[in-house]
């Protein structure tokens, strides 16, 4: 893997002089931030999944790994494992694309009723406006 970091002259310079300070050469003391950065990141996600209710595991179909084909191919065992409760993602050359997510149905079908009492219609409700009819091209009553 590639990774490109382009910075200005003045955040290479402080980079540099770190690096000297520490006794390592530039491109290894990036090397050394970044693998940091990216296990504090990775720990913080571990954490993150395991306080969930449930750990959902990522299947991430890959263009350079498995084309869309084969995720086409795959489709019902994605399903299957989406309506498992797992988190479904294909990709395309590393970027997610689309996510596979089941549809769940409404636990209770919609009660009305919870504004009662508590809105009220204005008498003149039905009545338009002179001023709004005129802008709708309505001559006024």
């Amino acid at each position: 893997m590639t990774i490109n970091i382009e910075l200005g002259p003045e955040e290479e310079r402080a980079l540099a002089q770190r690096a000297r300070m520490s006794g390592r050469d530039l491109t290894d003391y990036v090397h050394q931030i970044l693998q940091h950065h990216i296990s504090i990141a990775s720990r913080a996600l571990e954490e993150a999944c395991a306080a969930a209710d449930s750990l959902a595991r990522k299947v991430v179909i890959d263009e350079q790994q498995d084309n869309i084909d084969d995720a086409k191919s795959q489709l019902s065992r994605l399903v299957e494992h989406a309506l498992e409760g797992e988190e479904i993602i294909i990709a395309r050359e590393g970027a997610p694309l689309v996510r596979l997510v089941p549809i769940r149905p409404e636990d209770s079908p919609r009660q009305g009723g919870q504004w009662k009492g508590r809105v009220r219609m204005a008498e003149d409700f039905d009545t338009l406006p002179d001023d709004i009819a005129s802008a709708f091209g309505i001559e006024p009553a």
